[in-house]
């Protein structure tokens, strides 16, 4: 009732499945359900709550969990019918109808499909009963007898999320990157560079008149170092938003007016000064003929003021070798713990309607609770009190927002507040008719208390100092870089009185975090500093302190200029989009992509030059578990475009959309045969009848060997738990013959019919993180257990694929797998087989234990893995060698891949190696091995470990494409850790080059050790391309740990380049000559080829100077020091971690960092106590929970 700006929908809680409940406690949550739709709000006497009974929706279907009574008149309903709001029950039942299975309550496509039908038409009803003007004809829309969709044309207005519709929200913020600060020669004593806290910043819209049509016209005034806070004036580059937040990649501005001091003599010295800035046009007396016009608003506050109401604030002009500041004047009787530090300009409309016209924003934060348990806001105008004031003149003052203070009786705080909350920055924010007032700063999260940055309360008896050397102040457990989001009609609310100044509260708030360069740790403080916003362009720009070195970066966001509403499915193929029209724009331009946070590319997907201002998508993925991304552009005259909010996600699962293009089809452990089930329920089989609506028992009934599919493309299958045999003897494996059982395996996947819809095979927790996959494993001596010969547009995810035996084929040490004589054995000899195959996506498969090899895949397109496991098959892992040409094409992408134990056998059921041989004894052991291919290779958070030969092996990488490694561990692997042929890229990884590990290990049956001398990285050119390794950690017992030279068959060319940043080298005694040291780089056959190689370390290797590397070790960055690693260097994982008195802290290059280390670790992080945060070298970026207590202050020093 307080709030009757803001709608209310309250969604009741869905109903369980019948195996996930009791009938009395599925009764009382039926009973409960129709209180809050038939009682709870009798006697309130307000439009602004309404009740969704999701409960009753879900107890009634058309048959089956797959097919719904959307639209049909008999059934379990709440929705608007015959003009009215029905709420109906005529089937008895407090269950779910739309169970996933037996035990999984969340409900199916269908079930979401009827709620989402019989919620959006009700959503307009109780929009416009909230505003008044309904019922009305085009909100109610007549529903659609249909199991698969639902038509509801919503007016635009109903579609408005939360509270009001003039409301800016978190999405209609599109975030475009950040950029540099110049680099100003200075001192510290007269502080002229941007540094430390840079505190203030205002927009000029007219500033740099002779700049670049890029986009971004104007200038920045701002503060530099927060010792003395001078004001320099700097251009606007375009911002860049860098995937890897690399400073390298940024756009730096450039000086306007150098930096000077415009306070004029108008305050003395202060302790750790507060400042605000803000830019406003001529106002009252003030001339428009002043070149350049309009005022610099300022205020000085000090840290501690003892109470005061000291004069703050002030003007000067914009020529800051001339300033002609006027002032200081006080802010009413307010104090300046609350007027002393922000400031920016309020749109002069709203200024005049409510607070006669005082348009300059001011307001303060200060830590404690000392001035307000929030931040605090008024509106002033000074021009209207003289041009200028005079001085120590008192401005009169409109309280805006005022919570309580720590020593008021009662309390009014922000919302959960701590007292170490810092809110440094604010801005009036504006879009069309949409606008928010914004604070930025860090939030405290977790305890908050007064002391120690360790958890020591600052309590008698006070110890003299924090223990770990942090500032004594206000701390919490954590802290987040935040946006909090205030209504501007809650503001006029309390200006016109009809709202106490604390009331208004936070409508949304906004985590910045993941776009911020410098957050080191959790408890970080300062994570941002000022704000500025451009009113003409829609430009926010937020500052970081300390995340260029000593300098801040500026963050920018565009503001949605024409928020864009998916307005609902049109039909079964079609969504319609509904946007607001601004007649700065002559067209408009519509993108749609899979992917949030898309850039826009051409072609686009459409464009509107005329109105209706809309967009009928008739060609949607029809993919229940795809979210699409819409992103409008308004053209303007001159072409420039303005980009929408990202319009967010359409799921089709949840609003209505058309289902998968194909049949969903289920197998499971209790079901029944071809003939006994259809395979269209996900249902036990009875155990009599045919036909029966109820699952297959076998994958092979939906792909039988030497049979036709009875899956089409496009189509998906779900498997259910438990394990299924693969082969010869299996349900569905009738036309199999036992004279060659290697042939009995499923024919290939059926291809899906585009890109955009797959025929997809999956575990029954797919969705759900894969507890517990189904097991297929082969046996009878099946050549393969999964077959994606000539299958494109495929996904496969949530499978465990194995066998059950521990033989390996061909093997001479014992273990060699029956393969003459039937029957031949509970083995299999690959798992996955594929050629010619394109746009395939694999997920959470354990492929392990086979016979020979893992994968066996050639002639691959565009094909993602994630989230799969190669482990402990006989031969080989990924062998990409098949018959006839090999090579793949596009981008291949790996991610959390891992790749192990391969070349040697697998106990079962223990799951152990054993037998473990290579090429030495007749074997193979690459955990990645190709033929001759192409293809850009990425590879991310991805492990090759302990195999039998090479790890990763990309030699064969001739015809073309890039390699990219990131946060790749490869170790223990018996021959080169990692092979690469051609343009590479190697970002913190791990290279452990303990070639000799299977050297006497009870596993060992006959491996090679360091076979190819055992270099832990093998660099081979084609001619001309370019290597690049950063923070990179190398160890080696082979030969050496970085060779170089060219492909068989090939020659350098002079062009290649090999380079380095930020890299850890440790050797150890060469395995084949114990009396010499592993080289650091070592290359034949490419010339004058040098490893250009700085900020790097190296320890216990030879080859560290000319004509190997250049620059050499030791010299002015290279240090040839022991690195001091954690270790141990024994065993399964050598510990490569630096240690706390590692020389290659804090000495890295800091344009080569990249934003995370190998862990995943936000880098840099300030390590050796110093109070600059530096890039450490190698993949790790030390640190520990101790320092990063200590860190929150002192990297920052205030």
């Amino acid at each position: 009732a307080a709030h009757q700006d803001k709608l209310f929908v309250a969604v009741t809680a869905p109903p369980l499945v019948a195996n996930g409940t009791d009938p009395a406690a599925a009764a009382n949550a039926r009973a409960f359900n129709d209180w809050l739709v038939n009682d709870w709000l009798d006697g309130y006497p307000y439009a602004n709550v309404a009740v969704f009974d999701f409960f009753d929706v879900l107890t009634s279907n058309a048959g089956s969990v797959d097919s719904n009574d959307l639209g049909q008149a008999a059934g379990n309903h709440h929705r608007w019918w015959d003009g009215a709001v029905q709420h109906s029950q005529t089937v008895n039942s407090n269950v779910s109808a739309y169970g996933s299975d037996a035990w999984d309550s969340h409900p199916t496509a269908a079930g979401n499909q009827k709620a989402t039908g019989e919620l959006v038409p009700l959503l307009n009803v109780f929009y416009h009963r909230w505003r008044g003007d309904a019922p009305a004809a085009t909100a109610t829309p007549t529903p659609t007898s249909t199991s698969t969709t639902a038509t509801a044309t919503p007016t635009a207005t109903a579609v408005a999320v939360g509270g009001s519709a003039q409301r800016l929200q978190p999405a209609d913020l599109i975030y475009l990157g950040a950029f540099r600060l110049p680099d100003v020669p200075g001192d510290d004593e007269h502080s002229w560079k941007w540094a430390n806290r840079a505190s203030a910043l205002t927009c000029f819209p007219e500033g740099d008149p002779a700049g670049p049509s890029d986009g971004y016209p104007g200038s920045l005034f701002g503060t530099g170092h927060d010792w003395h806070q001078w004001v320099s004036e700097v251009t606007i580059p375009a911002p860049v938003d860098s995937p890897i937040k690399d400073l390298a990649d940024l756009n730096s501005a450039t000086t306007l007016q150098d930096f000077a001091d415009i306070r004029g003599g108008l305050f003395g010295e202060m302790e750790m000064p507060r400042v605000g800035l803000a830019y406003l046009p001529p106002m009252g007396a003030q001339t428009s003929g002043d070149a350049p016009p309009g005022r610099l608003y300022f205020a000085w506050a000090p840290h501690l003021d003892g109470g005061a109401t000291a004069p703050s604030h002030g003007w000067s002009e914009l020529d800051l070798a001339y300033p002609q500041s006027a002032g200081a004047w006080r802010i009413s009787d307010y104090w300046n713990y609350v007027t002393g530090d922000y400031l920016f300009d309020i749109p002069q409309t709203w200024a005049d309607t409510y607070v006669a016209g005082r348009s300059l924003a001011t307001g303060r934060y200060r830590d404690g609770g000392q001035g307000a348990e929030g931040p605090a806001l008024f509106a002033i105008a000074p021009w209207v009190e003289g041009n200028p004031p005079a001085a120590d003149a008192t401005l009169p003052a409109t309280p805006l927002l005022l919570y309580s203070a720590v020593t008021d009786a009662e309390q009014h705080p922000l919302d959960d507040y701590h007292h170490s909350d810092e809110w440094t920055g604010a801005a009036w924010l504006t879009a069309g008719d949409k606008s928010a007032v914004v604070f930025v700063g860090a939030k405290g999260t977790g305890d908050c208390w007064y002391g120690c940055a360790d958890g020591t309360r600052w309590e008698p008896p006070y110890p003299p100092e924090c223990p770990d050397g942090s500032e004594r102040g206000w701390w919490s457990s954590g802290f987040v870089g935040q946006m909090l989001f205030y209504d501007p009609a809650d503001l006029a609310a309390v200006a016109q009185g009809t709202m106490a100044s604390w009331q208004p509260q936070p409508y949304a708030t906004l985590d910045l975090d993941d776009h911020l360069y410098h957050v080191t740790s959790a408890q970080q403080k300062y994570h941002l500093a000022a704000a500025a916003f451009d009113r003409a362009r829609g430009l926010l720009y937020v500052l970081e302190p300390l995340a260029d070195d000593d300098k801040p970066l500026v963050h920018v966001w565009r503001i949605a200029a024409a928020p864009v509403a998916i307005i609902a499915a049109l039909d079964a193929d079609a969504v319609r989009l509904s946007w607001t029209h601004d007649p700065i724009h002559v067209s408009y331009k519509v993108w749609r992509e899979p992917t949030p946070y898309f850039e826009p590319t051409a072609p686009e997907l459409a464009q509107v030059t005329s109105p209706p201002w809309q967009y009928d998508d008739r060609h949607v993925r029809g993919d229940p578990d795809v979210n699409l991304y819409y992103l409008v552009g308004g053209v303007r005259a001159d072409a420039a475009i303005d980009l929408s909010n990202r319009v967010g996600e359409f799921d089709f699962a949840l609003t209505g959309a058309s289902p998968p293009s194909g049949t969903t089809c289920y197998v499971r452990t209790d079901g029944g045969s071809a003939e006994q089930c259809t395979g269209l329920a996900n249902a036990a089989y009875s155990g009599s009848g045919l036909a029966q609506p109820c699952a297959w028992d076998h994958p092979f009934r939906a792909l039988p060997p030497d049979g036709s599919p009875r899956i089409a493309g496009g189509d998906t299958l779900i498997i259910g738990p438990g394990s299924y045999r693969m082969g010869y003897g299996a349900p569905g494996a009738d036309a199999c013959e036992m004279d060659y059982p290697w042939g009995c395996h499923m024919p290939p996947i059926p291809s899906g019919p585009d890109p955009a819809h797959l025929t997809r095979i999956l575990g029954a927790g797919w969705r759900a993180g894969c507890a517990d996959p189904p097991e297929l494993w082969g046996t009878e001596r099946a050549d393969v257990i999964l077959n994606l010969a000539g299958s494109s547009n495929v996904e496969v995810a949530c499978l465990e694929i194995t066998d059950h035996a521990a033989c390996v084929e061909f093997h001479t040490g014992g273990l060699a797998c029956e393969r003459d004589t039937y029957p031949f054995g509970d083995w299999a000899a690959a798992g996955l087989y594929a050629e010619d195959s394109a746009n395939v996506h694999l997920q959470d498969l354990n492929i392990h234990g086979l016979a020979s090899a893992g994968v066996h895949a050639g002639r691959l397109t565009d094909w993602s893995v994630e989230d799969v496991q190669v482990v402990g098959n006989g031969w080989v892992g990924w062998d990409g060698d098949i018959d006839g040409d090999d090579s793949n094409a596009g981008t291949l992408t790996f991610r959390r891949w891992t790749v192990a134990w391969n070349g040697c056998g697998e106990t079962y059921p223990g799951g152990e190696p054993t037998g473990c041989w290579a090429q030495s004894a007749g074997g193979y052991g690459d955990g990645v091995g190709t033929g001759a291919t192409g293809g850009d290779w990425i590879i991310e958070d991805s492990e090759f470990l302990h195999n039998t030969s090479d790890g990763l092996d990309l030699l064969y990488h001739t015809l073309g494409g890039a390699i990219t490694l990131n946060r790749v561990r490869a170790e223990g692997n018996a021959g080169n850790q990692v092979k690469v042929t051609g343009q590479t890229a190697i970002t913190s990884s791990v290279l452990v080059g303990d070639c000799a590990y299977f050297d006497g290990q009870p596993f060992t049956y006959n491996v090679d050790p360091c076979r190819a001398l055992g270099n832990t990285l093998e660099v081979v050119y084609t001619g001309g391309e370019h290597v690049s390794i950063v923070n990179t950690t190398f160890y080696g017992q082979g030969d050496g740990l970085v060779g170089a030279g060219p492909r068989e068959g090939y020659s350098c060319n002079g062009a290649e380049t090999l380079t380095g940043r930020n890299n850890v080298f440790l050797g150890d005694q060469d395995y084949f000559d114990p009396g010499d040291v592993t080289f650091l780089f070592y290359q034949e056959g490419c010339g004058g080829l040098t490893f250009q190689g700085d900020y790097g370390i190296a320890f216990d290797v030879k080859n560290t100077a000319a004509p190997w590397v250049s620059p050499a070790y030791p010299s002015a960055h290279n240090l040839l020091a022991d690195p001091q690693l954690a270790g141990p260097f024994a065993g399964d994982s050598y510990g490569m971690e630096l240690t706390a008195s590692s020389p290659a802290i804090d000495v890295g290059d800091p344009a080569a960092c990249p934003a995370q280390d190998i862990r995943g670790v936000p880098r840099p992080v300030d390590g050796d106590g110093d109070g600059v945060a530096v890039c450490d070298m190698g993949a790790y970026e030390w640190w520990s929970p101790t320092v990063w207590a200590y860190l929150s202050v002192v990297m920052r020093g205030y």
